[in-house]
């Protein structure tokens, strides 16, 4: 039942948290560590291809299973707006344990725009109510701040959303960070009161060490 998650509805989460206004409200996880950036960074991310930015089956336990490729592209698409283009995407599912670990990756190209996402992950209740968009009638019995998001890009903010997913009470974990011009979202979900396989924040860190990487190795 649960092998057949919405990897669409609840990546489109992502594409509307970008176009959200900035509000004053703090998130507890919230956290930047290099409000500015370089212009060697800049001109590097015009010319670097960010397609292959993607975890894979080695960074995963070996009972996960990738997305099948038609199905990403599908997602790849269905995902890339007129105001929001998808740099990469990656989907792994482990259906002993029902768990679902998904990501996506886009290029946040100017300033301003840096600076408008970095206000935005300070809106616990944006993350709510565009999960409620984004997933339809999806009960949310509760919502709570993501906690151990230390070294994760330069600004990062999280959720974890108890849901019911076709009557399956599940646990629905939501990470957005920014590393200089990449913006990330990670996506996991796994049954509720169990301890997920792969856990957000761990994934998060393997995709902003995989920018990190591609980043260095085009400056160099």
């Amino acid at each position: 039942m649960l092998q057949k998650m919405p990897f669409v509805p609840v990546c489109l989460l992502s594409v509307a948290l970008l176009a959200q206004t900035p509000a004053a409200a703090q998130l507890e996880a919230f956290q930047t560590s290099d409000p500015g950036q370089s212009p060697r960074i800049n001109l590097l991310a015009q010319k670097t291809n960010f397609s292959d930015l993607v975890l894979t089956l080695q960074d995963l336990p070996k009972s996960f299973q990738a997305m099948p490729p038609a199905d990403l592209e599908q997602l790849r698409q269905d995902l890339t707006q007129e105001d929001f283009k998808v740099a990469s995407v990656f989907a792994f599912m482990d259906s002993s344990n029902f768990e679902l670990v998904m990501g996506i990756t886009t290029q946040i190209q100017s300033a301003a725009e840096q600076q408008d996402f970095d206000r935005t992950l300070t809106q616990p209740q944006v993350l709510q109510a565009l999960l409620t968009e984004g997933l339809g009638e999806t009960e949310i019995k509760r919502q709570q701040p993501l906690t151990n998001l230390n070294k994760i890009g330069n600004s990062v903010g999280g959720v974890s959303l108890d849901v019911e997913l076709e009557g399956v009470p599940a646990r629905l974990d939501i990470i957005a960070f920014r590393r200089d011009v990449v913006g990330a979202f990670v996506f996991v979900i796994y049954l509720n009161e169990e301890t997920p396989v792969m856990p957000a924040p761990e994934v998060a860190r393997k995709l902003d060490a995989r920018v990190i990487k591609m980043l260095n190795t085009g400056a160099n």
